[in-house]
């Protein structure tokens, strides 16, 4: 369905709900009869937008209610440094909380410590932590940049002369409260301008589900998918700092590091000075990057030996990286044992501020790089404001005149492989790398499938090439690999992970998006096809003779968000997927955190080429694991209380993977497989 009222919003023709004084529901309805005169049609869409103007014109009533005392007056740097003080408390009771839960059951699965939910919210059902934690520090960004806007005049957002002029500490709880409504109502408005989601009003209060179950489903695997590789390798890396400490410890135990004294305090000191549970922070920051960033994109930041390819800003960037971690930790540690703050100045202390131009001087004393490259690295990691596409995770240094402020779960807890993916797209605008890298991969992944799988000792391929056809139209072909009687033609994407609704829209609909690659694999395909007998004369000779050969599309995507869920009938696999396949020859399940191959259970997808050429067409349009998600994958209804006597909660109705035991898992792959799934004998 076009949506038109959809797109006007989206073009901001429409004001959006939080821009009261922009905002007039009469302009939304006179476009919306004009567009469906008569009709029902997006109807959710305009009254959701309604219902948003009116939560936050409550949220700007309630401001104006409350303020802060004139007798004890507040500066702009110190509720940023409230905000961010809260939010560091925060992050200290949902650590020691999901602490509690691993301790208080050390023999659970994966699965089980994916499933765990955090109590500190206020929804019926918790929220997983990492989700949690990101809410709670995504929401300081909408005041953090009003601070920024009003600094000189702080009584444009508080005014004077209020009900109620409290104390600094109990104006702050109030505040950080319509902070958190605020930033759920900004959330809501995203994933309906852009995140496929439906708004539901009745008589029990506002529903959000989603506009599509495909791809509601496609998003709740991927998410599931990248969270297990992440909870997978994070394992990997406890366990390779358990089994060999001492094997890591030399490569960093030379170096300096920079010592937080009191809250402003630097100064640099060895390893050793450093406590154990600091040190394993260190430890895990420096081996996160080879565990957790794509393996492609490696070479950028290891010991690569082609010049053309490392980048010394990576490299820098990752470097200085492990020392915020290593400031973080610190903080953590003593933050960690202070109890919740009651006072005004209590809650300032949770906040660490440090001089710019001293941290520069430290970070260059402790990795040894020069002041240039350590200032060009902080510009890339210094949050102020100046995009509403800046987030925290990425760029944690919070600027504040000419200091800087830390919300400490960002060096310790951000997806070190997003933060990478966002430097890399400032480094490398055009993504050159990205894609030579990617396709450079690939042939690894390919020759490493044939030298593995005996069955794929016959596995050719066929780099990026150029083939005019029969129309004498010229194709540019990213990458063709065949075994049997099989040619299957592939169109290659490399690019960030999805984070936001509008990188999920992006993702789908742009001129790199899945739709537009899709589409260019069936027109290579087909121009192959066309050409097959030249073709296969010029580059796969060993075909030429063969009574019929098959020619398939297939888009390869870098990470797996529609990995395994074929669009107009294009299978699209990520190069995890398509090793199951090629190197495996079997889906596996039970992996191990300490081996990258061992699995308990598993079941064959093939038994010879012949088999494995028939098979591969349905694979990739289906994978097994894809099936099995799909199957596990469940429908759930939560429920939100807002604030207010008379105010309605938010239910939520989507697909969510969790909640189920490496046994249910089992049973559904047992089902899947056909009967097939076996114990694998060691």
């Amino acid at each position: 369905m076009d949506r038109q009222l959809l797109k006007l919003a989206r073009n901001k023709q429409l004001a959006h709900p939080a821009m009261l004084d922009e905002f007039d529901i009469n302009d939304w309805i006179v476009k919306y009869q004009a567009l469906y005169p008569g009709h029902s049609i997006e109807r959710g869409f305009l009254e959701g937008a309604r219902w948003l103007n009116t939560q936050f014109k409550r949220v700007k009533s309630s401001r104006l209610h409350y303020s802060f005392s004139t007798d004890e007056p507040l500066t702009y740097d110190a509720l940023i440094s409230a905000h961010i003080g809260s939010a560091n408390h925060f992050f200290c009771a949902m650590s020691a909380e999901a602490l509690h839960a691993v301790e208080a059951n050390p023999t659970a699965s994966l699965e089980e410590h994916l499933s765990f939910r955090s109590s500190l919210t206020n929804g019926e059902s918790g929220l997983p932590p990492d989700h949690l934690n990101m809410l709670r520090l995504d929401s300081l960004c909408g005041p953090i940049w009003d601070l920024y806007q009003n600094r000189h005049d702080l009584r444009v957002l508080f005014p004077d002369n209020c009900p109620h002029m409290l104390s600094a500490i109990n104006f702050f709880a109030y505040e950080s409260d319509l902070v958190q409504l605020t930033h759920s109502f900004k959330k809501i408005w995203q994933e309906l301008l852009y995140g496929g989601m439906e708004f539901f009003a009745d008589s029990k209060g506002v529903l959000l589900s989603s506009a599509s179950e495909h791809l509601d489903l496609v998003k709740v695997i991927y998410e599931y998918r990248r969270d297990h590789h992440n909870g997978t390798n994070g394992l990997r890396i406890s366990n390779d700092l358990h089994q060999g400490r001492q094997t890591y410890v030399p490569r960093l135990g030379w170096q300096r590091y920079i010592q937080c004294v009191g809250t402003d305090v630097l100064s640099i000191g060895n390893w050793s000075e450093l406590s154990d549970s600091v040190q394993t922070a260190a430890l895990y920051a420096y081996l996160s990057p080879y565990y957790m960033i794509d393996e492609y994109l490696h070479p950028l930041f290891d010991a690569s030996p082609d010049p053309a390819v490392k980048s010394t800003e990576c490299q820098n960037l990752l470097h200085i990286w492990l020392h915020l971690a290593v400031i973080a930790a610190q903080l953590k540690e003593r933050y960690g044992q202070m109890p919740a703050p009651r006072q005004w100045e209590d809650l300032l202390k949770l906040c660490p501020r440090f001089s710019r131009n001293t941290l520069v001087e430290r970070l260059a004393e402790s990795t040894g790089l020069a002041v240039e490259q350590v200032n060009a690295a902080i510009d890339l990691l210094l949050y102020e404001a100046k995009s509403l596409q800046h987030d925290l995770w990425s760029r944690p240094l919070v600027k504040v005149d000419e200091d800087v402020l830390i919300p400490i779960s960002a060096p310790l807890t951000a997806s070190i492989s997003r933060n990478f993916d966002i430097w890399l797209s400032i480094i490398d605008p055009k993504g050159k790398q990205r894609g030579r890298l990617f396709e450079r991969y690939l042939l690894a992944v390919l020759e490493d499938c044939r030298k593995t799988n005996p069955i794929m000792a016959g596995l050719t391929w066929l780099g990026a090439v150029k083939f005019r056809g029969p129309s004498k139209v010229v194709e540019e072909i990213d990458l063709v690999f065949s075994f049997g009687s099989l040619l299957v033609v592939c169109e290659l994407r490399s690019r960030r992970a999805p984070i936001t609704p509008l990188d999920y829209h992006n993702d789908f609909s742009d001129n790199n998006g899945i739709i537009h690659k899709a589409r260019q694999a069936r027109r290579k395909a087909q121009h192959i096809q066309q050409g097959l007998g030249a073709f296969c004369s010029q580059y796969f000779p060993h075909l030429s003779d063969a009574s019929e050969v098959t020619v398939l599309p297939l888009v390869i995507v870098s990470g797996p968000y529609h990995a395994g869920f074929a669009y107009d009938d294009v299978p699209i696999l990520d190069p995890h997927l398509l090793r199951h396949f090629l190197k495996d020859g079997e889906v596996r399940f039970g992996g191990r955190a300490d081996s990258d191959t061992a699995h308990d259970y598993g079941y064959a997808l093939y038994s010879d080429v012949e088999s494995a050429q028939r098979e591969f067409a349905g694979y990739a349009a289906n994978p097994a694991l894809i099936r099995v998600y799909r199957t596990m994958a469940q429908p759930r209804l939560h429920r939100y209380p807002l604030r207010g006597e008379q105010a309605q909660p938010v239910r939520s109705l989507f697909y969510e993977l969790s909640g189920f035991s490496f046994e249910e898992q089992l049973a559904v792959a047992q089902s899947v497989s056909g009967g097939k799934l076996r114990k694998i004998d060691r």
